[in-house]
């Protein structure tokens, strides 16, 4: 049953469909605009995009199971130490537009720059 403070996303081909609260949905938007700003804002690919990454957590059980640091301790490493990336992220759960994530293929329309594990940072 759909809740009031969810937003539904669906496909019909292939038949999919996932709920993200308001929340979730607009933190997904704001990270999609910060790297597709040339798309206009009544482009679909923004709900195709989210269906997916919606989807591939979904089946995970969740939406990011990663651990995180109070938003202080972000805004400290930003301010002090000019942070601008997390290294183990999801974009339901960065804090910063740029993180590295498990999912590339779903991710990247996010900000994900890919695997940590893979991730060579240059100055």
């Amino acid at each position: 049953k759909k809740r009031a403070d969810e937003v539904e996303l669906s496909s019909n081909w292939p038949r999919a469909r996932a709920r993200l609260t308001h929340g979730a949905y607009e933190k997904l938007w704001a990270l999609h605009s910060v790297q597709h700003p040339e798309e206009p804002e009544d482009s679909n690919n923004f709900e195709k995009r989210a269906l997916a990454v919606a989807l591939r957590y979904e089946a995970l059980g969740g939406t990011g199971f990663q651990l995180a640091l109070p938003t202080t301790a972000f805004e400290v490493l930003h301010k002090n130490f000019q942070v601008c990336a997390e290294c183990f992220a999801s974009p339901f759960n960065c804090w910063f537009p740029w993180y590295c994530s498990a999912f590339i293929d779903t991710d990247d329309a996010f900000g994900s720059l890919g695997s940590f594990f893979d991730f060579c940072p240059k100055r």
